[in-house]
């Protein structure tokens, strides 16, 4: 069963600051993953296919002034934060999955 967690991201401007939560982890990172693709097409309108490395998944991480994760852990009964680097091995370790 997964825990229950809490992506915080600020894309921009302080009015860009939003949360999302999920069932799991995996989703999280798959939806982070999902905002980065949305950026690249927003980026290249004209483009119908679109291909990216890793690094470029990672370097989107980078940019945000603000990314956080918290996931919910039962025998602490509290959220355990993660950082921008946590998250950077977390998403990194998704795309090698995703790769195989």
């Amino acid at each position: 069963m997964g825990r229950h967690t809490i992506l915080l991201v600020q894309t921009r401007g302080l009015s860009t600051r939003s949360y999302y939560d999920f069932d799991n982890e995996a989703a999280a990172i798959t939806t982070l993953i999902g905002m980065f693709e949305q950026r690249l097409f927003e980026l290249n309108p004209n483009q119908p296919l679109l291909s990216y490395e890793p690094r470029d998944v990672l370097a989107f991480i980078d940019s945000m002034p603000h990314i956080g994760l918290l996931i919910y852990d039962d025998r602490q009964r509290a959220y355990t934060p993660f950082t921008k680097d946590n998250i950077k091995q977390r998403t990194q370790k998704e795309l090698q999955q995703r790769a195989r």
